[in-house]
């Protein structure tokens, strides 16, 4: 048998309220979860900049003799989203340069992971 509940708003306004608060408590867990494994969180202006600036980032690949790859970007180093990297597979034994349209080398930090190497510009 089904129970009736009032229809006044004061039972579905509680048990409104205290599912935001329980998803709000949920998400800023997962915000400071995200954040502690080095994640990024931010407004949704960044996000959608982050995007643009990732799509219109171009890049070519040089291999020299010596086997060192060089990332070659479209742009000068201070118009580039800081945001954006690369991800280089079989890469064990390569040198890797990153530089911008300049030819300016730009400093990178790598990170090996599942025989890949993920790389962030140091800004």
């Amino acid at each position: 048998m089904d129970t009736a509940l009032p229809l006044d708003g004061s039972l579905w306004g509680t048990l409104l309220l205290y599912s935001i608060g329980e998803n709000l408590k949920t998400q800023k867990g997962l915000m400071k979860k995200v954040a502690g494994l080095g994640g990024w969180m931010g407004d949704l202006t960044a996000f959608g900049n982050f995007w643009r600036d990732r799509h219109n980032t171009k890049f070519e690949l040089l291999r020299y003799i010596d086997g060192t790859l060089v990332i070659k970007l479209n742009s000068s180093d201070n118009n580039l989203n800081p945001a954006v990297g690369f991800v280089a597979v079989n890469t064990k034994s390569m040198h890797i340069l990153m530089q911008d349209a300049a030819g300016n080398t730009l400093r990178y930090t790598a990170r090996q992971y599942n025989n890949k190497l993920y790389l962030r510009r140091n800004v």
